[in-house]
């Protein structure tokens, strides 16, 4: 299959960018006319069209500017375009990695959460603002709800010209949920010994979890539906207690985990389960996946149109396994270090 270059497919709004982010090829043409010794000199780390650079004075990566569409099974950014929604984790990571970008002769990805936030907040590495527009609350800077304002869904790039952060990237907050890549992943091994660390006694029988000694009191069995309200034990099997049935046509598949994670969740942390119910669905005893071990543990961000005024930049959502597709996109990113490495050097 033949690869879309991203610059192909996206806005040609040159406007829109931070000065300095785009070169075109006569620019490009003059600085090597221009070099003192005559000689062709490196043009620069310049950005292809759809994307930004970050920081803008010495890019270290180009994320596109948009929330993402995709066409051809290749992720495009493009202002006043829809991006995709109900993207899982996999479906995303997959296209940005189809993607080419010619003028760096490299493959986009996801980005880290460092990476995204940084172009959200206006500066490389730490500091910067809690939000793209600076440190005050939303006030109808982004599709988000607020005073007046209820949103019915998803918006095209850059409908509103406040939610735009310094290093020019659109819609970072609100619109949609983003995936980012932690870089973790499940340990089912990992999570078992830390617990053992913590003077909890727990076994798998018959693939179901077994608490022999100890409480779970800091963990929750998390999954999309579920409104857990406390575990209970029947001769040393272990089961989630709900307030209400759970939902038939939901898989009740999820993690358990911390109530509160602070940071980047690691492979101790989570444990892929899926929950097995009972007749009425208002207790479910919890099956540990075993094939979903060494998965990648997924991060969402940036909120959605329907997500409260809490969401910051530094707000991290877990919990969704990366095959979830909700009203989730992605944007994708590639960077310099990777590009002129030799993995993709002839």
């Amino acid at each position: 299959m033949g690869y879309l270059w991203l610059w192909a497919a996206c806005s040609t709004s040159q406007e829109l960018l931070p000065p300095g982010s785009q070169q075109s090829p006569e620019e490009e043409k003059d600085e090597v006319e221009d070099s003192e010794d005559g000689e062709e000199q490196d043009v620069g780390r310049s950005c292809s069209m759809g994307t930004v650079p970050v920081p803008i004075d010495d890019p270290q990566f180009c994320i596109m500017q948009c929330e993402s569409a995709f066409f051809e099974e290749q992720a495009l950014s493009e202002v006043g375009v829809l991006p995709a929604s109900n993207v899982s984790f996999y479906r995303a990571q997959t296209l940005c990695e189809n993607t080419w970008v010619e003028q760096a002769g490299a493959f986009m990805r996801l980005p880290t959460f460092a990476e995204w936030k940084d172009a959200g907040d206006g500066t490389y590495g730490e500091g910067g603002f809690a939000y793209p527009w600076g440190d005050s609350l939303p006030n109808g800077e982004c599709v988000l709800p607020g005073e007046g304002l209820n949103w019915d869904g998803v918006q095209p790039c850059a409908s509103l010209s406040s939610c735009q952060s310094p290093f020019g990237v659109w819609d970072q907050i609100g619109n949609l949920w983003e995936w980012v890549d932690s870089g973790n992943r499940v340990d089912i091994e990992r999570w078992f010994a830390a617990r053992e660390e913590e003077g909890l006694s727990l076994l798998v029988e018959d693939g179901l979890l077994k608490l022999e000694e100890g409480a779970l009191d800091d963990f929750v069995p998390f999954t999309v539906g579920l409104s857990f309200e406390y575990f209970s034990q029947e001769e040393g099997r272990l089961y989630a207690v709900t307030a209400e049935p759970f939902r038939s046509d939901l898989p009740g598949e999820g993690y358990l985990m911390p109530s509160l994670i602070s940071g980047m969740a690691s492979a101790t942390e989570m444990l892929p389960i899926r929950l097995v119910w009972d007749d009425d669905r208002t207790r479910a005893q919890i099956e540990v996946v075993q094939e979903r071990d060494e998965e990648p543990i997924a991060a969402k961000v940036g909120g959605a149109y329907y997500a409260g005024e809490q969401v910051r930049l530094d707000t991290i959502f877990w919990g969704h396994v990366p095959h979830f597709d909700g009203t989730i996109g992605f944007r994708c990113i590639y960077d310099w270090e990777r590009a002129l490495s030799s993995e993709y050097q002839e």
